[in-house]
């Protein structure tokens, strides 16, 4: 994996190494649960109704309540219908059948033994809405708010390699405040936040080292200013460069500082943000 620069350095130019991407990641954006129940499947209620011996059962939802649901290609659902037999409540579950075959998106082979995915949260008029919990097939998983099916508000997002995101979303993708942790070397990317990348912020380094400046695909771009533990700063300019006759050539982002001179920002600018608890 690339790393990044540590910091910049006196009259020196230092290259960016772009820091490795964890967005290419299985979602579950061809994983609808809703696609199964146009089939017959199994209803089976989870309240007996008043003067009956057990619970009714059927090939579709026959009535508000607390049930479980088993689609044709063994996904399952359990949890709350409202009176329109759509899933509603803040204590559901919706499993997702890894067997090969049952999902167009399942590996040939299958996962990994033990691999779960599942949703675990709020259900509103037939949507994920509200405070809920996903584990990806990647071994990725988002704990927060949603809004008809999609991430939308506070959330953390946990990847399997230890990377962090929290903070704002909105259609899916990280947008508004929030900070990203790498866990390979614990450094951050903490701003705002827009479309699923930083555009203005921090890069803070484990030893305090910070830069701000503007960001265009998560890298530093533009005038900013390197902020050093000892206290001094530096301004200058990240620039692409490139083969001027050449200009499908790929580009290399360059560090361009000036002078050291004492900082000139206070000790809070420079603190970091905190790490988001880890949950279960």
């Amino acid at each position: 994996a690339n790393s990044l620069p540590r910091r910049a350095a006196p009259a020196l130019v230092v290259s960016w190494t772009t820091h490795r991407s964890h967005e290419q990641i299985t979602t579950l954006a061809t994983m609808g649960d809703d696609d199964e129940v146009k089939q017959d499947y199994l209803w089976e209620s989870l309240a007996a109704a008043e003067g009956a011996d057990a619970p009714d059962s059927g090939k579709f939802v026959k009535s508000a309540g607390p049930a479980k649901v088993t689609y044709p290609n063994g996904d399952t659902f359990q949890g709350a219908f409202n009176e329109d037999r759509q899933r509603e409540g803040d204590s559901c579950t919706y499993t997702w059948n890894l067997a090969e075959g049952a999902q167009s998106w399942v590996p040939e082979g299958g996962f990994p033994e033990g691999t779960a995915v599942k949703y675990q949260g709020a259900y509103k008029g037939g949507k994920k809405n509200g405070l809920g919990q996903i584990w990806y097939p990647n071994g990725d998983r988002y704990h927060g708010l949603w809004a008809d099916d999609q991430k939308s508000g506070q959330g953390t997002y946990y990847y399997k390699n230890g990377d962090v995101y929290s903070g704002s979303w909105a259609g899916d993708v990280k947008s508004g405040n929030g900070t990203y942790v790498f866990a390979k070397d614990r450094s951050q990317l903490v701003g705002d936040w827009n479309n699923g990348s930083l555009t203005a912020g921090k890069w803070v380094f484990e030893d305090g080292t910070n830069y701000h400046g503007q960001f265009r695909n998560n890298k530093p771009i533009g005038k900013g200013v390197f902020y050093f533990p000892n206290g001094n700063q530096q301004e200058g300019e990240y620039v692409e460069v490139g083969d001027e006759e050449d200009e499908e050539a790929p580009k290399t982002l360059v560090w361009r500082g000036g002078a050291v001179v004492p900082a000139t920002t206070s000790a809070k600018d420079l603190t970091r943000a905190p790490l988001p608890p880890a949950t279960a």
